[in-house]
């Protein structure tokens, strides 16, 4: 994503959506289904921009990216399981 990103010049949005009870399928990526009356907690970050496909300039994005995305988790998992 991040090297796409670079490539093309559109920014990535980083995001995360967590549910207060899931399904989660035994699968690779443990896709989570959201149980009935679950609460939504979406966080939503903003866009990261990628100049150029230099391999210091992706590793230095993709750090950012997870930062952010760890960050968007913490955010989208309290305001799930907020009552």
């Amino acid at each position: 994503a991040v090297w796409l990103a670079g490539a093309t010049g559109n920014p990535m949005l980083p995001f995360h959506i967590e549910a207060s009870r899931a399904l989660t399928a035994r699968s690779w990526d443990e896709t989570q289904v959201p149980a009935p009356f679950a609460t939504i907690g979406v966080a939503i970050g903003a866009p990261i921009t990628v100049d150029g496909i230099v391999p210091s300039t992706i590793d230095a994005q993709r750090a950012a990216l997870e930062r952010a995305l760890a960050a968007l988790e913490r955010q989208a998992r309290t305001l799930a399981n907020r009552s």
